[in-house]
């Protein structure tokens, strides 16, 4: 590459796929021309992030307003026309473009095919309906599918994204557990199966396989979704590879060698199965209700069971001859307890038994020795109650007994088990509820022996302060990430300044009488900070210079606060302000101008007062925020 170093240039690279081909461009460039410009577009998020100053200069494409579209779709579609579609394809162009949600590349693509097509009606609707099905077409749609090639684990990985229904928001702690438990996820030394499932999960976003449908304020993928022509793509090639059945509603016959099954709609009662197709599933999915045990009991190898959602009132007891599963999950159903008989499903590993009307588990779960993750809670069923109500689950005293345990929420204790959680070395993710005020001494001997905890999630019930005052200055769990406190407290513990791995804490009902700020504002990577009823004076003051990476503050619920006290060089990063159900406020936060990254104000069920100045007296003060709700 010859180029003239003595003169400042622009270089435009389009489309670079892997970082290989970006490295062999960049040994024959030495730039020495000030002024000079690389511009790099990529559809892989791995090649644009090896920038050293990557994340200054990273543009992220969104996809494009229906309206942008429909225009690239037709410039490409109807070039000889001028790009105007004619009235007898309006239909089929609408559809079309629909299909290909926006995605330049896609509109680009089918667009151009279609130029070279018959303008008949009919010749459209096939093309349509092999977006997706269409091998060819899908390839040039999906580049990042043929990186594939070479990794079988990331492609096993992106074929089970298929098993979901259509737009479908898949939770990202869901699927991880669902990669490890399947085998997808290789071990490898000094890494957890769940980072090895986080960089696959990165791995199919960063080649832009899979959206992301929410992130955490830290960045991490909190849900995904599958645009609808990858999915029908991702259906085709894994029934081809009996990767999966999906059952849509449309009768079809079950592959015999199909190792995965999704009920996405009801069987009709009349639906005929042979046992024999059903021998070599591993994996079930029920996302409708159907005839569970007519269904479920051929499965004699079943690994994985998933019947979230499921319209049930009672525990299926045909689950309990499926004595391989590893993985059950009855989230969010109507079933009100546990047999006993759990127990003979002792390979288990995961049981997700969140938002159900189970009040109460059997001393029997306690055998179940493999257990790495117990998730549970409850809610009442009674008129007007709703799901979101969570509450916890009592357990008998054993829950020492599971030592594989990571993940154990969201449980009421006593004495006792404060005492055995001591010995959960392993545990990542703890919730209780319930902690009294004479459990303190206990559950904080038994917080100090949690080497890798990342999440703390504690709940008092009524009145009771939680005392957590007996944990050394500096605790042992500095990994913590993420800390919920709910219940009273009489002030914020001295530990909490020293968690410099903290990202996140929620305190709810503490109700304190000096402000909690003071133990937080110097966490050096704090990006989230919720409060509920947390203080009871009349000033919150942030002071000069604190909470540099603070990008989410919510203050709701203080009754008594009158004001709000923003110095100068207080939260730089601040995206997102809310301020919810404050009444005594009649003045907005003074200083805000000074934030000059907020981008969000949310002013919700505070007074009319309030409401007018950000309306009416002082629009000067709030300009540079993009969006305002009142």
């Amino acid at each position: 590459m010859s180029l003239c170093w003595n003169h400042r240039y622009i270089i435009v690279l389009d489309d670079v796929w892997s970082r290989h081909h970006w490295n062999r461009i960049l040994n024959e460039l030495t730039i020495k021309s000030r002024g000079s410009r690389i511009i790099l577009t990529s559809c892989n998020h791995e090649v644009a992030s090896c920038f050293v100053n990557a994340p200054r200069y990273l543009h992220k494409l969104d996809g494009l307003s229906w309206k942008d579209a429909r225009n690239l779709f037709c410039k490409n579609a109807f070039r000889s026309n001028g790009g105007e579609c004619p009235p007898a394809l309006e239909e089929w162009a609408e559809k079309i473009v629909k299909k290909c949600e926006g995605l330049p590349l896609a509109l680009k693509t089918v667009g151009s095919l279609l130029s070279n097509r018959s303008q008949m009606p009919v010749a459209w609707k096939k093309v349509h309906d092999s977006i997706g099905t269409d091998l060819d077409i899908t390839r040039s749609l999906l580049p990042g599918y043929n990186d594939l090639r070479t990794r079988p684990d990331l492609k096993s990985c992106f074929f089970y994204l298929g098993i979901f229904p259509q737009d479908y928001s898949i939770q990202r702690e869901i699927l991880i557990r669902l990669w490890i438990t399947e085998g997808f996820v290789k071990e490898k030394k000094n890494r957890s199966l769940e980072d090895g499932a986080w960089e696959n999960l990165n791995a199919l976003v960063d080649r832009n396989l899979v959206s992301v449908s929410k992130r955490d304020v830290d960045g991490r993928i909190r849900s995904i979704r599958v645009l609808n022509f990858v999915r029908e793509f991702i259906i085709s090639k894994a029934e081809e590879e009996s990767f999966f059945w999906v059952f849509t509603g449309e009768r079809s016959a079950i592959g015999k060698s199909a190792r995965r099954l999704s009920l996405i709609a009801d069987l009709p009662n009349d639906f005929q199965f042979q046992n024999e197709n059903l021998s070599k599933a591993r994996s079930a999915f029920f996302f409708r209700e159907s005839n569970f045990d007519s269904f479920l009991r051929p499965l004699n190898l079943l690994r994985v069971l998933d019947m979230k959602n499921a319209h049930i009132d009672s525990f299926p007891v045909v689950i309990l001859g499926l004595l391989l599963l590893r993985y059950l999950s009855l989230q969010r159903t109507r079933i009100p307890k546990i047999p006993n008989s759990i127990k003979k499903l002792s390979l288990l590993e995961t049981l997700d038994l969140k938002k159900t009307l189970i009040t109460k588990l059997p001393n029997d779960i306690f055998r179940l020795h493999h257990l790495c993750n117990l998730l549970v809670s409850h809610y009442d069923s009674h008129k007007g109650a709703t799901v979101k109500e969570e509450k916890g689950v009592e357990i008998g005293d054993g829950v020492g007994d599971l030592t594989n345990i990571e993940k154990l929420s969201l449980i009421k204790v006593n004495s006792n088990i404060v005492e055995e959680l001591g010995k959960l070395v392993h545990v990542k993710k703890l919730g209780i509820m319930g902690l009294k005020q004479k459990h303190g001494k206990k559950f904080c001997e038994a917080l100090q022996k949690m080497h890798d905890l990342s999440v703390l999630d504690v709940r008092s019930e009524g009145m009771d302060v939680l005392d957590s005052e007996n944990i050394p200055e500096k605790p042992v769990f500095e990994f913590l990430q993420r800390l919920y406190l709910k219940g009273r407290l009489s002030k914020l513990p001295i530990w909490v300044s020293s968690l410099h791995s903290l990202i996140k804490i929620h305190l709810e009902w503490s109700r304190m009488d000096a402000s909690p700020l003071e133990a937080l504002q110097d966490l050096p990577n704090l990006l989230e900070l919720q409060m509920v009823d947390s203080y009871t004076g009349d000033c919150l003051e942030f002071r000069a210079g604190t909470f540099g990476k603070l990008r989410l503050l919510v203050i709701e619920q203080f009754c008594q606060l009158k004001a709000i006290l923003v110095l100068e060089r207080a939260m730089p990063q601040l995206h997102t302000l809310k301020i919810i159900k404050c009444e005594s406020m009649r003045i907005l936060p003074i200083g805000i101008e000074c934030l000059s990254c907020l981008e969000e104000l949310i002013l919700h069920g505070v007074n009319e007062e309030l409401k007018n100045k950000v309306r009416h007296e002082e629009p000067l003060a709030i300009q540079h925020i993009k969006v305002i709700k009142t």
